[in-house]
C-alpha cells in the first residue's frame, strides 16, 4: 500500500467546497503562487500544509522501526477583506466568524473518506494577521494521525 503523504488537502479542500457560502473560495498553495497581498483572493479557505511530528518510537530499536505513527498538522486560514474598516478590521473580523465557525463544524472530530487519517482535531493556531488594504487572515490549525510505513529492516 503507497502512502499519499499529502492526501489530506484534497480531501480538506472537497470538505470545505460542500458547505462554503457562495462566493467563497477554497484555495491551496497552488492557487496562490505569485498572488500579492494587494490580488489576494476574499473571501477565502487556504489549505497548507505545516508540520508533520512523529510519535515517539524509543521503544524500539531504530533498526527495527518500519512502522510509525506521526500527527500531521493542516492550516486552514479564512482570509477576508473589508477596506472600510481597515483601521480596526471590524467589518473584515465579522465576515471571518461567520466562516471560522463554518470550518470548525466542517472539519472538528470529521473522519476523512479511506483509512489513512484519523478525525480531526484542532490545535493552537497563531494569532491573526492584519494585512495592507484591510485583509485579514485567521488561521485554524487541525490535525490528524496517520502510519507511515518504511523498508523493512534487513540484517
Amino acid at each position: 500500500m503507497s502512502t499519499d503523504f499529502l492526501g489530506l488537502e484534497p480531501l480538506i479542500v472537497a470538505r470545505l467546497k460542500e458547505v462554503a457560502p457562495e462566493g467563497v473560495q477554497v484555495l491551496t498553495v497552488n492557487d496562490l503562487d505569485g498572488v500579492r497581498e494587494q490580488s489576494q483572493h476574499t473571501p477565502s479557505y487556504q489549505i497548507h500544509y505545516q508540520q508533520t511530528t512523529p510519535a515517539d518510537a524509543a521503544d524500539r530499536a531504530p533498526d527495527v522501526v518500519t512502522r510509525q505513527a506521526v500527527t500531521q498538522t493542516w492550516a486552514v486560514v479564512v482570509v477576508t477583506r473589508n477596506a472600510k474598516s481597515q483601521r480596526s478590521g471590524s467589518d473584515a473580523r465579522a465576515q471571518a466568524s461567520e466562516l471560522l465557525g463554518t470550518a470548525i463544524e466542517s472539519l472538528l472530530g470529521w473522519l476523512p473518506p479511506g483509512n489513512q487519517f484519523r478525525r480531526l482535531r484542532l490545535a493552537v493556531a497563531p494569532r491573526p494577521q492584519y494585512g495592507a488594504g484591510g485583509v485579514v487572515y485567521f488561521p485554524l490549525l487541525f490535525t490528524t494521525r496517520m502510519e507511515l510505513s518504511g523498508a523493512t529492516a534487513r540484517a
